[in-house]
């Protein structure tokens, strides 16, 4: 069955929208650390510590609310949950935010940008798999379905025009009713990046994004997530 045309989803199966930017700074994280918690608990309630690539960071949480940052000494990523709303409202919480962050960290460049996007839904036993979408798992005949847990794929995509790289993990649990379906797709540009300029990579990676995950569900599957 043929992929699904691109379009905004009225109920799309997003529970986690990522836009992270990774930099270089002047400073030390201890420098910034203060300033930062006072900075961002105006719009959060907690913070708490947390860790990135081995260096300390700072996390301040999503509940009860639907957004959530996390900040470094190596960069920024904001995360928007369930339920989420348009690309738009996304890019544009995270540059309000990296305002914020950019207003206490001295942001010498930006050396990766990044967007991720976690979609999960749940077919029932009479929806097939194969009527929804265009990847679907395998295993040996020498496995019986009942007997598995899990199934787990990867795909590595390179556009060597653009330097964008994007990776999608693709996972099948299957339950008592049906099977639950997760297409995690993680897409990213490095290079030497403007901080102020940045931002206008950001609609590259978001049409990848797209290329991957349309290209995994079929049209029958996009309807659902129409209604």
């Amino acid at each position: 069955m043929s992929h699904a045309k691109e379009r905004n989803l009225k109920q799309a199966p997003i529970t986690e929208a990522v836009i992270e930017l990774q930099v270089k700074t002047e400073y030390d994280f201890g420098s910034y650390d203060g300033a930062l918690r006072a900075a961002f608990l105006s719009s959060f309630d907690t913070v708490g510590a947390s860790e990135r690539e081995g260096h300390p960071a700072l996390i301040f949480p999503a509940e009860p609310k639907v957004e959530a940052v996390q900040v470094s000494e190596i960069g920024f990523a904001f995360s928007k949950l369930q339920p989420y709303s348009s690309w738009d409202d996304v890019l544009n919480s995270a540059r309000r935010f990296w305002g914020i962050y950019r207003s206490v960290v001295d942001v010498e460049t930006v050396a990766r940008l990044g967007v991720r996007f976690i979609n999960r839904f749940h077919l029932r036993h009479d929806q097939p798999l194969d009527d929804y979408l265009t990847v679907l798992p395998s295993m040996p005949d020498t496995v019986a379905a009942h007997e598995v847990k899990d199934t787990l794929s990867r795909i590595t995509i390179q556009d060597s025009d653009r330097a964008i790289s994007g990776r999608v993990f693709y996972m099948w649990i299957p339950d008592d009713t049906g099977t639950f379906v997760i297409i995690d797709t993680d897409v990213s540009k490095f290079g030497t990046f403007d901080p102020d300029e940045a931002w206008k990579s950001f609609q590259e990676l978001r049409d990848m994004k797209n290329r991957i995950f349309f290209g995994s569900i079929t049209e029958t599957a996009a309807k659902e997530f129409d209604k």
